[in-house]
């Protein structure tokens, strides 16, 4: 029933091709709500390109009301006045795939793809464990046929990192570009500047939270990438959390715990004082300059907080092989192209909370971003102006 339903969407897809396309309409949107690439990118377009109308679409009904009371135009993907705007809109600016703003109303306007993350790790069309990697294509195009879709302009980074991303969307690599992606360019603003955009843009929940991390003489920030064939990997490391949180307190140090959106956990933080979850759909990048210490592994995360100076990083990778074997590939080997002191257990976590991990990573971020780091959101909107 499902394939039969999905088929006949696309006949309403091949007729969104009949309609005009309004040149300075553009539709933003993300899977995850608010936030990444396209989020920062319509701010920039709102505040410095009045030529341009920019309309966010979601199928979040909550968070459209929020969206207007900070001027934003913003519609339910499905809604009447969603879908008209949906088809009238020149570029679909997008951070995952066309279904972020939605892919049946998508014909004859230009893909624009700012993805989210660079990094090693190998995904979609370019990760032998894909369910892209599927021999019935037809099928696959029919479930999911937003990925099928090349794009046509992709926000890329460095040389090595350009290449990557064509072989993972299927296109030439001229179709990349590089540029700093727009949800890093907030690392390059003096504290009070990002604070003043905090207070603009962000919520007063997340307002509020950047005041109680100046408290704190040190803030870790914790996220996991997401496993594909394990995603309760949380609850399987067996922290100890009560000496966790005793460690922290003896430096007046805070742990946040940030899961991926696919990710699932039982967890519970809420007993103790130095650590605390926040909700997956809140956007972290305007909390992370008010961080100083990123326990990650395999999340394209590691490679956006290198931009700032003088942060410290920890590489919590239990599960190395395992990852690679059965969730996804790596484009290249792991340690010797990402930065920080590996550990493979709580033990060995819990051992550094107190330690100095100052670390030279300009190497790594040469590698990584290359051009992009020369090239601002000026660039970006004339680059896709012309497309």
């Amino acid at each position: 029933m499902k394939i039969i339903l999905k088929s006949l969407s696309l006949i309403i897809y091949i007729l969104s091709f009949l309609f005009p396309r309004n040149r300075s309409i553009w539709a933003f949107g993300s899977e995850t709500g608010f936030d990444g690439n396209s989020k920062y990118f319509m701010i920039d377009v709102v505040e410095h390109h009045p030529s341009i109308r920019p309309i966010w679409i979601t199928k979040r009904r909550k968070e459209i009301q929020s969206l207007k009371q900070k001027g934003l135009e913003a519609y339910y993907s499905f809604s009447i006045k969603g879908i008209i705007m949906s088809l009238r809109a020149s570029k679909y600016i997008v951070s995952g795939s066309l279904a972020d703003i939605n892919f049946y109303t998508s014909g004859g306007a230009k893909y624009i793809q700012l993805w989210h993350g660079i990094g090693i790790k190998c995904c979609l069309w370019n990760n032998k464990n894909s369910v892209f990697n599927t021999k019935n294509k037809i099928v696959g195009f029919i479930l999911r046929p937003s990925f099928y879709v090349r794009p046509d302009y992709i926000l890329g980074a460095s040389s090595m990192m350009n290449k990557h991303l064509a072989s993972m969307f299927r296109v030439n690599q001229d179709v990349c570009r590089s540029t700093l992606y727009p949800r890093c360019e907030i690392f390059f603003r003096e504290k009070r500047d990002i604070e003043n955009f905090v207070k603009r843009w962000e919520s007063p929940e997340i307002i509020e939270f950047i005041e109680k991390l100046k408290t704190y003489k040190k803030v870790f920030l914790y996220m996991p990438t997401f496993r594909d064939n394990n995603p309760e990997f949380l609850e399987q490391q067996k922290w100890d959390l009560k000496r966790l949180d005793n460690e922290l307190k003896r430096i007046n140090g805070l742990l946040i715990v940030k899961l991926h959106p696919h990710m699932t956990s039982t967890l519970r933080f809420e007993n103790y004082s130095s650590i605390t979850e926040i909700k997956k759909n809140i956007d972290i990048y305007s909390i992370l300059a008010f961080t100083h210490c990123l326990i990650t592994d395999y999340s394209s995360v590691l490679y956006d907080y290198i931009l700032m100076n003088g942060k410290e990083i920890i590489r919590y990778v239990p599960d190395l092989d395992e990852y690679i074997s059965k969730s996804r590939d790596l484009l290249m080997d792991y340690k010797s192209n990402s930065v920080g002191v590996i550990v493979s257990s709580f033990e060995e976590l819990l051992s550094h909370i107190g330690d100095d991990l100052s670390i030279d990573y300009e190497w790594l971020r040469e590698r990584f971003w290359g051009d992009a780091l020369k090239n601002r959101l000026d660039k970006l909107f004339e680059e896709i102006y012309d497309i």
